[in-house]
């Protein structure tokens, strides 16, 4: 029993730090694994966000055209205000506001001209078009929209603007022109058209007679749009192209425009510069955190929209981090022209152009703000009616897939208005111009762009990225947590095998030498023999082996004891030789017969 015990002990801890061995590979095997899948994924990565000359046919799609038949689809639908009391305006009622629409059209965006240098940035001129979408449209384009004659009101201030002493006589000019102008579209500073003609332009035959009669320059341009629909590629081929950095050599920029219209940075403010910078809204760097602060460039307003985290989104399986607008950036300040909370004026990057000097030119007044003025002064709503600010529906967000940083989701809503100014009014508008000191920010239309990836587009991403994704993290977190406990359990279990192990043997050698004796051994004892040795039996050659394995301290205590009785014994033997004591025992130095030599194990 004892033996058994021994070599149960023993093999157990050597099996323990077998298995505690096999831990420490696992550990090292599962951290490889998870190191290399790692940088896979970050490799993939790259390759899917990296705009290069030799990207995969689906990344140079995403940023080549939205066109392809696997494109996430882009819709813009217009919404026009139409001024319902024209007559009472001018009694000094509040302006009536019924909104008309939607128009939707599919947004069509291809990228020409493409080519990349070796700072890893691409250069590319853009054609835009739109599609009817009559499905998604509510209004119809041939409807009467009565507005703002912003195009009057522009050449009003450009003259002003201009000509200083001079504009009075020139005003008269266009006073007198507008008195015998009759084609039933104008009138006075309000113009009645339809919405086809708003939305993607007409020629204005007011504006033609001005030009023969101003000097040349005061009317830039005869047409009036607001959305301009490309007539084909040679017209994207003969603008201006931008420069984006692609992040070849730096993700961290990843498609950060850096150019626009061969600028990088516009003057066309308050004393002050804004520098060219920030995403386009498709593509943002990877790895996009909560705390951080995205931009994106826009052109049509010369400046850079900060975007500052909201709240968590999901969508068809894609988790998303949903930013919108900055609310700071809508507080007034000097540097943008913002007299109002939530109102950019870009009455003078749209007059003069977005390197202009400022007082160069002039032009109608234009401010951009969330759709129905959400989030903006409450002056503003207040002055009008027919407005109802949704939050859901009126304001701008983007859902990111932070991972990649590819826009998932996106939802733009803003609303262009204009005023009569009192150099307008007081020329076109006499009433109006006795009715109040301050003029009134009157909206003109609002825009809603949306796009969202497609239900086949999302499962290619779940089914690639998350597998990946899952996998890494299985490999990451399980495999060690199953090593460490291995390591322990078995670190522990052959530690407590190795101590019990050496235990049970001291004891049992302490046992066997400490006085733990059978009464029929005591005789030999007495002699001088050691009575485990002298036995012919296997516990005779069990304990030679167990004392040959003992401690330092056992061995030396054992063989002491056992030279102490030899002597004692050697004494008794002398006195009673010298003292001629028959009675005590005849002691000599043979050894006694045994019936068997002790076994040498």
């Amino acid at each position: 029993a004892d033996d058994m015990k021994d070599y149960i002990l023993r093999r157990t801890a050597r099996y323990g730090f077998s298995v505690a061995l096999g831990a420490l590979v696992i550990l090292g095997i599962s951290y490889q694994t998870s190191h290399y899948l790692d940088s896979r994924i970050k490799e993939a990565i790259r390759e899917n966000v990296i705009w290069k000359p030799d990207s995969p046919k689906d990344v140079d799609d995403r940023y080549r055209w939205n066109n392809f038949t696997d494109s996430v689809p882009d819709y813009l639908s217009v919404y026009l205000f139409n001024i319902t009391n024209v007559d009472d305006i001018r009694q000094g009622a509040k302006p009536r506001l019924e909104e008309v629409g939607p128009f939707t059209y599919l947004k069509y965006k291809v990228k020409l001209d493409v080519w990349w240098d070796r700072a890893g940035r691409v250069s590319a001129k853009e054609y835009d078009y739109f599609i009817p979408v009559p499905e998604r449209t509510a209004g119809n384009l041939s409807d009467t929209i009565i507005t703002l004659n912003m195009p009057l009101i522009g050449v009003v201030e450009n003259v002003h603007a201009k000509y200083g002493t001079m504009a009075q006589k020139l005003l008269d000019l266009v006073v007198s022109a507008l008195a015998g102008w009759r084609d039933g579209h104008v009138n006075g500073l309000f113009v009645s058209r339809t919405a086809g003609e708003l939305i993607f332009g007409y020629e204005d035959m007011l504006l033609h007679r001005l030009t023969a009669l101003l000097p040349r320059g005061s009317i830039p341009t005869t047409r009036v749009e607001l959305l301009h629909n490309m007539t084909g590629p040679e017209e994207g081929l003969a603008g201006p192209s931008a420069i984006y950095n692609t992040g070849w050599h730096d993700w961290e920029h990843v498609w950060n425009i850096e150019e626009d219209n061969g600028l990088t940075e516009t003057r066309c403010w308050n004393n002050c510069t804004e520098r060219v910078r920030g995403s386009d809204g498709t593509q943002f760097r990877p790895g996009v955190s909560r705390g951080q602060v995205l931009e994106v460039w826009s052109s049509q307003i010369a400046r850079a929209i900060r975007l500052v985290f909201k709240e968590e989104q999901e969508l068809l399986g894609v988790h998303l981090l949903r930013f919108w607008p900055d609310p700071a950036q809508s507080e007034l300040e000097e540097c943008h022209f913002q007299g109002l909370r939530g109102l950019m004026n870009i009455t003078s990057p749209r007059a003069v152009g977005p390197n202009g000097t400022v007082g160069s030119a002039a032009g109608p007044p234009l401010y951009v703000s969330p759709a129905h003025f959400c989030m903006c002064d409450e002056s503003l709503a207040a002055a009008v009616e027919g407005l109802a600010c949704d939050m859901a529906r009126h304001t701008t967000f983007i859902d990111i897939e932070p991972i990649t940083g590819v826009s998932m989701r996106g939802h733009q809503a803003v609303m262009l208005s204009s005023e009569i100014t009192r150099a307008a009014s007081r020329h076109f508008e006499p009433a109006l111009d006795k009715l109040s000191s301050s003029s009134t920010i009157m909206p003109v239309f609002w825009m809603e762009e949306v796009s969202e990836i497609t239900p086949p587009l999302a499962h290619m991403f779940t089914s690639r990225l998350y597998r990946a994704l899952w996998a890494q993290s299985f490999l990451r977190f399980w495999p060690p947590l199953v090593g460490w406990v291995v390591l322990v359990v078995a670190s522990v279990t052959a530690a407590t095998a190795h101590y019990l192990h050496r235990q049970h043997f001291r004891s049992h050698a302490d046992g066997r030498y400490m006085g733990r004796y059978t009464p029929a051994t005591s005789f030999l004892e007495e002699e001088g023999f050691d009575a485990g040795f002298g036995r012919g039996s296997r516990d005779g050659a069990t304990q030679a082996h167990r004392v040959r394995w003992a401690s330092p301290l056992v061995r030396s205590k054992a063989g002491s004891d056992k030279k102490s009785k030899r002597d004692n014994a050697q004494q008794q033997g002398q006195d009673a030789l010298v003292n001629h004591d028959l009675d005590a025992p005849l002691l000599t130095n043979q050894q006694p017969e045994f019936a068997q030599e002790p076994s040498p194990v």
